[in-house]
């Protein structure tokens, strides 16, 4: 399986990213090496394929051919202060230890592209996608137990995640209600038994609902 295109050409109708006709060409910028990748794929963003928004980006689900997962297309919104976050949350990714990818704590990182002829077309992060936004009602104990772990193994990996909101933990459509946290553009580095390891990890109690009542244990630190 092919993890990460080397290149991409976009095809972009709508302008979404960019005022050019015609196809725009992008270059890989992370991860700077990969053990498996394609040569180039074709993404095409559309006003229809548009899935998410926010005060920053964009999200776009995107068909990558011979990909067995569902992949989207995050683009920052014309400022810079966007594409800062988009470029520091890919930096992000490429510094997180594998086990976080193969575990399932956080989506696949495909890449972090640039435009070769278009300095103003916005920067690509591709991702997989990862299902729908929590709804907190609905989480079963053990369901809040999985998103609880996934946070101490980002905090483990010497991460904040930083905006631990519904949005940015999502669960998978299929029967299997596996978790899986996103959005790492405020995300910073943090040391081990730092204080705002336990205030993050107390932001996302309170988002989940979780009650001192509740059997919700946590991994061991040791």
């Amino acid at each position: 399986m092919k993890t990460s295109p080397r290149t991409l050409t976009i095809h972009d109708p709508d302008h979404r990213i960019s005022l050019l006709s015609g196809p725009i060409d992008y270059q890989r910028i992370l991860p700077a090496h990969c053990d498996s990748e394609s040569e180039n794929c074709h993404v095409h963003l559309t006003r229809a394929s548009r899935i998410g928004c926010g005060h920053h980006a964009n999200v776009y689900r995107v068909t990558l051919a011979d990909y067995p997962f569902s992949v989207v297309a995050k683009v920052a919104v014309p400022r810079q202060a966007a594409r800062d976050f988009l470029e520091h949350e890919a930096k992000v990714y490429a510094e997180l230890p594998a086990a976080l990818y193969s575990d399932l704590v956080i989506p696949r990182f495909l890449g972090y592209y640039i435009s070769r002829n278009d300095v103003e077309a916005s920067p690509i992060l591709l991702l997989e996608e990862c299902g729908e936004p929590i709804d907190p009602a609905v989480l079963s104990d053990d369901n809040k137990t999985q998103i609880l772990n996934l946070f101490h193994r980002l905090h483990e990996a010497g991460y904040l995640q930083k905006s631990p909101f519904r949005k940015n933990i999502l669960v998978a459509s299929d029967s299997e209600q596996r978790f899986r946290i996103i959005d790492l553009g405020r995300a910073e580095k943090v040391a081990a038994g730092a204080p705002e390891i336990a205030e993050e990890m107390r932001e996302v109690k309170k988002l989940l609902r979780v009650r001192q009542a509740q059997s919700v244990t946590q991994p061991d630190q040791s």
